[in-house]
């Protein structure tokens, strides 16, 4: 029932889209999408979230293939790459105080084209 409702969504987002002009779009689709800008933008924005709960944050390191685009539906890259850095920073902020850390490792994202 949910992919039916995505499924759902995406056609409508799409067909809404498609009748408005947005350099770079095909609807809802970003023809060049960056995946390097995207999860740099979701890691600020989950470490501020993190700093919020917490009162610290983890740095987040870029690294892999980083100059690489691809035809994509950004909202969709977005919400799954902001759960899994969620996950990371967590894990990382509960790990250092556990071990008794007052530093955290920095968060490694590796991008790559496959």
């Amino acid at each position: 029932m949910i992919h039916a409702r995505i499924g759902i969504r995406l056609i409508a987002e799409h067909y809404i889209a498609l009748h408005q002009q947005n350099a770079g779009y095909i609807g809802i689709i970003d023809t060049q999408l960056k995946p390097t800008r995207l999860l740099d933008r979701c890691a600020k924005f989950v470490k501020n979230l993190c700093e919020i709960n917490y009162g610290s944050a983890p740095e987040h390191i870029l690294d892999g293939q980083t100059n690489i685009s691809f035809q994509y539906v950004p909202v969709h890259l977005e919400y799954i790459a902001c759960e899994l850095l969620k996950n990371a920073y967590r894990a990382t902020v509960e790990y250092s105080e556990r071990v008794g850390r007052t530093d955290h490792p920095p968060i490694q994202i590796t991008v790559s084209r496959d």
